[in-house]
């Protein structure tokens, strides 16, 4: 199991990113490949959530933290899930993304409602960690 500080390097990313830090500290992260994707977002009726994520999304450094690198982008993406979740309700997120599902005839719908605003920040992080990789080399 990992959390993210909100005052650690990657939560400071994250926090920079627009994540909200009621979003950061109900999420934690736990280790599982065997899902479909990259990672799966579930939510608790207590409105916190565990996301479960590929281990090599949440590698930690000597010092136990999550590095900054371009894995925060997937991280991201998950933690809107979270904040989904926050606004909507247990009943609400997963009705609402049980039908997106049922909708698109898709497990990933990537272009729904719910998924697509979720894939626009993972882009727009993974852009800003392109660009802070960029400024660590010049």
């Amino acid at each position: 199991m990992v959390r993210i500080s909100p005052t650690s390097a990657a939560g400071q990313f994250l926090l920079s990113q627009g994540v909200p830090e009621s979003v950061l500290t109900a999420a934690t992260f736990r280790a599982l490949n065997q899902q479909m994707g990259a990672a799966l977002t579930v939510v608790w009726p207590t409105r916190n959530a565990t996301v479960l994520i590929k281990s090599k999304y949440i590698e930690t450094d000597e010092s136990g933290e999550i590095p900054v690198t371009y894995k925060l982008a997937l991280i991201r993406h998950e933690l809107y899930h979270v904040e989904q979740g926050q606004q909507w309700g247990f009943i609400g997120y997963w009705a609402r993304h049980l039908w997106a599902r049922i909708r698109h005839l898709s497990v990933m719908a990537k272009s729904s409602s719910v998924e697509a605003p979720a894939y626009e920040l993972q882009a727009t992080a993974r852009d800003a960690l392109d660009a802070l990789e960029r400024s660590d080399v010049a």
